[in-house]
Formats: C-alpha cells, sequence, structure tokens
C-alpha cells in the first residue's frame, strides 16, 4: 500500500488560509490565486534549476461538493482531508457550498447574502509532485439559495467534467427554520446544478428517508430512476456494500449450491440502530440497497409489506409474491458497533435442498475489519435441530469516506446493476414508511 498523501497547504504562499471575498469580486480573486500560483511554480522551478520537486497544475473536474451541519454531517476536517486526496488522485478546481439555516462555517465580514471564500493548496504526492488546486467556499443560507446557481456556474473551468458530490440529505427539513418553503428550493437549486453536471454522485448513508430523498435528488417519480442520458448517477453506500455483495455471491459459486439460488425461500438483514432510529422507515441505507440487489439478482418482485404481529425489533416484514417467500429487516440498538451511523450487520438467507434446511450467515464482526461465515443445517433426521455444519473468519475492511469518493468520480459510466437494485430498494424503502412503530393491528 501506498504511504499517506503529504500535504503542505501551511507552506503555500498563495493563500495561507480562506480569504473571504464579496460574491462580485469572486471569479477575480479566484483568477488571481491562478495566476500567482502559475508564477510562483516558475520562479521556483527557475531558482532550483530543475533541483526542486517539479510543481503539477491541471483540473481534470469541476468538483461541486454540498454540505449541511443538520442530520447525519459530514464534518468539516473529513472534507479538508478529502479535498486534500483528491487534490493528488483527480486534480479538480473545488467548490464547497454549506447549506445551513442558521450559517454555515465560511465566515465573512461583508455584507452578502452568500458568504464567499477562497483558497488553494499545494499537496505533496507520493510520486514527488507538488499538485496545486483552487477551492471556491460558499456559505449559503435560504434566503441566498437563488444566486447560488449562477455563482457556481460562471466559475466552472470550461471544457472540464463537472461532478457534483452530495455529502447532505437534499430532503432533509432543517430544524428551527423560519424561511418558507426552505427545503423545496435548496432541493430545486441541487436539481438545476445537477443538470449541468456529467456526474451525480451522493451518500445515502446520510439520507433520512432513502426513497424521499433519492427521488428528490434525481427529480424522478417512483416510475423512474434511470439517469438521463447525459447524467450518470451512483451512490457511495453501492462501493460500501460491495464485500457484502463478494461474500454473498461466493456462497452460492460450488456446485452444491448453484442450483439453490432459486429455492432461497428467506432473507434476513440486521442492522445497527440507535434508540432514535428504531421505526420503519429507518432502515439504514445500505441494508435497503443490499435488498434491491437481492432482489434483482433473484428476479423477484415485492407483493406488500405485511407488518402484522412483528416480533419486537423487527423493522419490516415483506412478503413476496409467493406466500412462503420473505424478507426480514431486524434492528439491532445494544449492539456495539465503532461506526456511528445505522448500517447493516448481518445477512442470513435461508433455502431448501431436498429434505434440508439451510441457513447462511454472513456476520460483520464488531471491530468492522472480518466477518464470520458460516452454514447451520437442519433436517427431520436431526429432528430439525439446526446444527452448525461449517464457520470460517474472512477480511472485512471498510473504506473511508476519500477511497470511496475517489472511486467514485474516475468513472463516469452507468452501471445497470446499481439502477436496477436502487429501483428495488426505493419500492422496500416506501414499503418500510407505511410501517407505523404502534402495536401491531388487527387486518
Amino acid at each position: 500500500m501506498a504511504p499517506p498523501v503529504k500535504s503542505s497547504r501551511e507552506q503555500n504562499p498563495v493563500t495561507p488560509g480562506k480569504i473571504s471575498v464579496p460574491p462580485e469580486k469572486l471569479a477575480e480573486e479566484v483568477e488571481r490565486i491562478r495566476r500567482e500560483a502559475a508564477r510562483l511554480d516558475a520562479e521556483s522551478e527557475a531558482q532550483a534549476h530543475g533541483e526542486a520537486a517539479p510543481r503539477f497544475r491541471a483540473t481534470l473536474c469541476n468538483l461541486i461538493i454540498f454540505v449541511s451541519h443538520h442530520g447525519r454531517a459530514v464534518i468539516e476536517q473529513t472534507v479538508d482531508n478529502l479535498i486534500t486526496e483528491l487534490c493528488v488522485s483527480y486534480p479538480s478546481r473545488f467548490f464547497v457550498v454549506d447549506y445551513s439555516c442558521e450559517g454555515a462555517a465560511v465566515q465573512c465580514t461583508c455584507d452578502s447574502a452568500v458568504r464567499c471564500a477562497v483558497s488553494s493548496r499545494c499537496v505533496l504526492a507520493n510520486s514527488g509532485l507538488h499538485v496545486c488546486s483552487e477551492e471556491v467556499y460558499l456559505g449559503v443560507r435560504p434566503k441566498s439559495l437563488h444566486v447560488v446557481s449562477n455563482l457556481l456556474l460562471s466559475l466552472l473551468v470550461p471544457r472540464a467534467d463537472t461532478v457534483l458530490l452530495m455529502l447532505c440529505d437534499p430532503a432533509r427539513k432543517l430544524l428551527h427554520c423560519w424561511h418558507e418553503h426552505a427545503e423545496e428550493r435548496f432541493i430545486s437549486l441541487v436539481q438545476s446544478i445537477a443538470l449541468e453536471c456529467d456526474l451525480l454522485v451522493y451518500d445515502s448513508q446520510l439520507f433520512d428517508n432513502y426513497a424521499e430523498s433519492i427521488e428528490a435528488l434525481l427529480n424522478k417519480s417512483e416510475s423512474s430512476l434511470l439517469p438521463q442520458p447525459s447524467l450518470t448517477h451512483r451512490d457511495l453506500n453501492w462501493r460500501r456494500i460491495e464485500r457484502w455483495r463478494q461474500l454473498i455471491a461466493g456462497q452460492f459459486d460450488s456446485e452444491q449450491l448453484a442450483a439453490a439460488v432459486r429455492n432461497i425461500k428467506r432473507i434476513r438483514l440486521s442492522c445497527f440502530t440507535t434508540e432514535t432510529e428504531a421505526a420503519g422507515s429507518s432502515i439504514p441505507a445500505d441494508a435497503l440497497l443490499l435488498a434491491g440487489w437481492l432482489f434483482s439478482c433473484l428476479g423477484w418482485k415485492l407483493s406488500h409489506a405485511a407488518p402484522l404481529q412483528l416480533e419486537p425489533g423487527v423493522n419490516l416484514l415483506c412478503q413476496l409474491d409467493s406466500s412462503e417467500t420473505a424478507l426480514q429487516f431486524v434492528s439491532s440498538k445494544s449492539e456495539c458497533s465503532p461506526r456511528g451511523t445505522p448500517h447493516l450487520t448481518s445477512v442470513e438467507i435461508g433455502f431448501q435442498r431436498g429434505d434440508e434446511t439451510i441457513a447462511i450467515q454472513i456476520s460483520l464482526l464488531a471491530a468492522n475489519d472480518a466477518a464470520e461465515l458460516a452454514m447451520f443445517v437442519s433436517s427431520p433426521a436431526n429432528n430439525n435441530v439446526s446444527t452448525e455444519r461449517s464457520v470460517r473468519r474472512v477480511p472485512f475492511a471498510s473504506e473511508p469516506l476519500e477511497s470511496l469518493v475517489t472511486a467514485s468520480v474516475q468513472s463516469f459510466g452507468i452501471d445497470t446493476d446499481y439502477l436496477q437494485a436502487l429501483t428495488a430498494a426505493c419500492e422496500i424503502s416506501r414499503l418500510a414508511s407505511q410501517v407505523q412503530p404502534a402495536p401491531t393491528q388487527a387486518a
């Protein structure tokens, strides 16, 4: 593994930090930073006579990052680390839009509806190159949403791809916000900017309601979630569940179990949730997306949700077209997990093989760096008592946000497997939203 990227931003002579500027001076200041950095690069090379580390300036992409300090927020330091990583792996002009009702992280003394700042950084890459970039920061309140789109679009680098990265929930209602229709205006802004982008990347781990946020973000009805011809979209959670998909598919690669796929009767997904997120609609996004992938692979269709006579901790019981087949989501609030956000912790798949009932279980261990694979078998021969036949431990490393984003922004192709899983996941999410956490009722 390559050593970590080393940032030399604090030694950058162009901008030692964020420089506050009024909106009307933003384009001029960004261009000044670009020219000043180029001049300093040329002087440095001339003085060193080729002995200093070469400097490299290129803009492969305009990367627009939306963040918010409401709900499941991405902290400012995480965004800063992300920009440092991308500065080397995918040099871009970065735009960070901080949306808040009370205010935003960008401080400015000017009397403006949008608080603006510019900056730049020079990162020393493992190759020995100094890679430099420009950064634009916008602090946006609901009353100033109408000016953001034109301001951003006027600063984009021509003939470079544009990526919109959503690190917040586009459909989340801001608490204590008195601005009328603030949520609708924010969604409209995001949709208008997405129309000008080549790629839309989002993190559904930050969404309160999966289907509602997806449909708002893509400006699609529940009947169609396919992308526009010019816009590709993907979810960081799709890459997060890649290891889950590999392990599940691997269990049915053997000749003994390959034919059993058609006999799968039960899927049980266990999830870590917090006390405040125990309602059915709060099923973690990675669990929904994995369930959507399983549905698309197996060709299953939901007929109705069956939220009757649920056991404690069961978020949703989905009955399929066949009354013998079911999908179940189970919450585990007491589980010790180093990840604070709700997430998938285990998958159990049950099926018939002759007179045997087999359950394959994949469980994420507490450290989140390994998983345990187990197989349980019961049959009339052993009085239908489930016995453990095999168990083994496999690596299960989770990727940091920087790696997830870097991998996502470097591929603009359409992933049809993801789109099929997304459609099914939204359908399950809508059913989950209909489940009331009240006591069970008669049919």
